[in-house]
């Protein structure tokens, strides 16, 4: 599971499952200099995206499973397209 600003500035949501992974992405970009609130959410074998309260994106997916050994990543990933300049100024997690 990961969250992902691009470099286009389109807000994507990954979760990945041994039979496939799924994206959902913003349709619209992020602009510079805003504060956005996003929350992602499972309920039902389908997945949200909401971007200030606005449904973004929606998808069938399977709840997303965590285990002890692959932990949770905020702010991190590697190659040329991942390349967040900001500020993370708060996180909620919820687990249900």
């Amino acid at each position: 599971f990961r969250i992902v600003l691009s470099q286009n500035m389109h807000l994507t949501v990954a979760v990945q499952h041994p039979s496939g992974s799924v994206y959902l992405t913003t349709p619209s970009r992020l602009q510079l200099g805003r504060p956005y609130t996003v929350v992602a959410k499972f309920l039902d074998d389908t997945a949200y995206l909401h971007v200030n309260g606005q449904l973004a994106a929606c998808k069938p997916c399977p709840n997303p499973t965590f285990s002890d050994h692959c932990g949770i990543l905020v702010g991190r990933a590697s190659g040329k397209d991942y390349n967040f300049n900001g500020y993370i100024k708060h996180i909620k997690l919820w687990t249900l």
